[in-house]
């Protein structure tokens, strides 16, 4: 008898249903997709029973009555005839697996349709068998599919947690309805709406009622096309971000893939602003030739190759990095600073000290539409020269007259200021040197010639009386400086932090002096005897130093030897106490292989000591076989 087979119809569909069904989300996609495909308007989903019962409707085009009986066969398909058509695709679908891997795992019925037939047919499937019959319905197409896995138990283990399955339902859908905004979709989950989107063909409109959040109307359009590509979407700004990825969105010629260069490419843009744990809100399509990229690289057709992967990242990259940059631009400039009215420089101001003193509070007390700005908050150009101009006025035209004057508000003046305060020099990042000063009077100082910015940046602690002063210089746009000196103020501080905890622990906690380099003689051969010359981790027999010495002229196993030699362990780290080698309760015997493995050891506290006695059964008749060499006890060598 042969041992090589060919398996049952229903069971390789099973098998091949492995690769096609992973879950509830994956069965929903291959549903939705072939709605999608026959023209669909409105798509209405209902999971229940554990999400092990999925339902999904739509008023498509429908099936007959003969392609019904076909549609439910391995590889019957309407979408192509030969193997050049799938690199012409504009469907979902083409592979004619999924209908027929779904029947294969679960109890499936199917109502469908035409506008032009009498009546809808129907089939009902389970286990390979077949029943079709006529009956009455709306135009479109009602399939149910019932306990899911019913036959395959075991898949049903490998289902992960129901949250889990049903967040992977709910994006899925998501991903569906934003590559489709044109259509209607109705997400139902045990009774409950999830999602519902109005099919309004408007994809800001459709963000907004699929993720459920009226700030997405912030979010930066971005259109462009280059190269037979065009790229389409929205993306958030660097101050609206979410701390997982559950909110990118990337579709390609409509069709939701999961596609690796195109994330890639998003995220080379993004990392350069977000910090680690931050993600963008991405919803973007890719229009590209059907014949650029092949889609039957993925059983899901979750992923696709392009013919040219390197114009593809570019291209999304760059696209993704102009929308950005330019909405940060225009974020930047229109923002338009006003001074604060309730401050006057009055005729005592008119001495130098004085007019330093008033530069400087007009310059970091300014507001922006009736809301203040906290001092260490950044400012442009323009709301420098306009409180250098309201300074100006009060001096009745001083500064003009006298161009020696003007030296009072130049960068250089203000800057001697700070160098008469004590400096504690603590690093450089870059080329700004942080430094610390024991003082909270010295106030932040920009100045700005052309695209080269000068700045004595200051982050003040004023319960220690201690600030942080970064200074350095910038050379480059306006909008990518005030970027910069947001993340050096958001470094100053943590670095400010750091440095008066240390400070404030150093003077709250005496000195805590380190332990002898090594205990006494006599103590180690106590602790040696009372753990009876035993590794207390390994529980090997050890030998007094003295003996090693003595063996060692006589052995030619010099290494089996020296493992045995007997050393000691800090059982606590050293920092715990002031004399620890004083204190023999914290010392133990043990090895040198293992005082030597503890040390390099991630996991210091896992390594407990318990004494033994590895010589109680050791003595003359009964010698310790080290090498070639014998020994009675840890001092004789036999």
């Amino acid at each position: 008898m042969p041992e090589i087979r060919i398996l049952p119809e229903h069971i390789a569909n099973q098998i091949a249903a492995g690769e096609v069904v992973e879950g509830p989300s994956s069965i929903i996609k291959e549903l939705v997709e072939n709605s999608i495909d026959a023209q669909s308007t409105k798509i209405a989903i209902e999971i229940s029973k554990n999400l092990l019962r999925i339902q999904v409707i739509d008023n498509g085009k429908g099936i007959s009555n003969e392609d019904l009986k076909l549609a439910f066969k391995k590889h019957a398909t309407s979408k192509i005839t030969n193997i050049e058509d799938i690199y012409k695709l504009l469907t979902n679908g083409f592979r004619g697996e999924a209908l027929a891997s779904i029947a294969s795992v679960s109890k499936v019925t199917c109502i469908s349709k035409r506008a032009q037939d009498e009546h809808a047919s129907k089939i009902y499937l389970e286990n390979g068998s077949e029943t079709l019959t006529q009956t009455g319905a709306n135009n479109g197409t009602n399939i149910l599919v019932d306990e899911l896995f019913f036959n395959t138990p075991a898949r049903l283990k490998f289902l992960k947690s129901d949250k889990k399955e049903k967040n992977n339902i709910i994006d899925t859908t998501r991903a569906l309805a934003l590559a489709h905004p044109e259509i209607s979709f109705n997400l139902i989950i045990d009774g409950q709406v999830q999602l519902k989107s109005s099919g309004s063909k408007d994809l800001m409109t459709c963000l907004v009622e699929v993720l459920k959040n009226e700030d997405l109307k912030k979010l930066i359009p971005v259109s462009f096309k280059q190269h037979g590509l065009e790229l389409t979407g929205f993306i958030s700004n660097i101050d609206q971000t979410r701390s997982d990825k559950r909110s990118i969105f990337t579709t390609i010629n409509s069709r939701i893939v999961n596609c690796y260069i195109m994330r890639s490419a998003i995220d080379s843009v993004y990392k350069r602003y977000l910090g680690p744990g931050k993600h963008p809100i991405v919803a973007l399509d890719l229009k590209i030739a059907p014949e650029e990229l092949d889609v039957n690289v993925h059983p899901n057709k979750k992923e696709v190759k392009y013919k040219n992967t390197n114009l593809v990242f570019n291209f999304i990259g760059d696209s993704v990095s102009k929308a950005l940059a330019d909405a940060m631009y225009k974020s930047a400039h229109s923002f338009q600073p006003t001074l604060n009215q309730n401050f006057l420089v009055s005729s005592a101001h008119k001495s130098n000290e004085g007019f330093n003193s008033a530069l400087t509070q007009n310059t970091t007390h300014y507001t922006n539409q009736n809301k203040p700005i906290s001092q260490e908050s950044f400012f442009t150009k323009a709301s420098q020269d306009a409180a250098m101009e309201m300074v100006k006025s009060h001096f009745e035209g001083k500064l003009d007259s006298d161009p020696s004057n003007r030296s009072f508000y130049s960068y250089d003046k203000l800057k001697s200021n700070l160098n008469n305060e004590d400096k504690k020099f603590i690093g450089r990042f870059g080329s700004v040197d942080i430094m610390l000063i024991d003082s909270t009077i010295p106030k932040t100082i920009i100045s700005s010639q052309g695209n080269k910015t000068s700045f004595d940046l200051i982050i003040k602690q004023d319960e220690f009386s201690k600030s942080l002063l970064l200074r350095g210089e910038f050379i480059g746009e306006n909008w990518v400086k005030d970027k910069y000196l947001e993340f050096l103020n958001t470094l100053g501080q943590q670095i400010l932090e750091r440095e008066v905890l240390e400070t404030f622990f150093k003077e709250a906690k005496p000195e805590i002096s380190r332990p002898d380099k090594k205990p006494k003689g006599s103590d180690l051969e106590a602790i040696w005897e009372r753990d009876h010359f035993t590794c207390v981790y390994c529980a090997k027999a050890l030998l007094h130093p003295d003996t090693v010495k003595s063996a060692l002229k006589l052995s030619s196993k010099k290494d089996l030897i020296n493992s045995h030699l007997a050393s000691y362990d800090h059982h606590l780290p050293a920092s715990k106490f002031t004399t620890l080698n004083e204190d023999l309760r914290n010392l133990y015997a043990c090895c040198q292989e293992c005082n030597r493995k503890k040390s390099d050891s991630l996991a210091k506290l896992s390594w407990t000591p318990h004494p033994s006695n590895s010589w109680q059964d050791i003595n003359e008749q009964n010698p310790l076989s080290i090498g070639d060499l014998k020994f009675s006890s840890s001092r004789h060598i036999d």
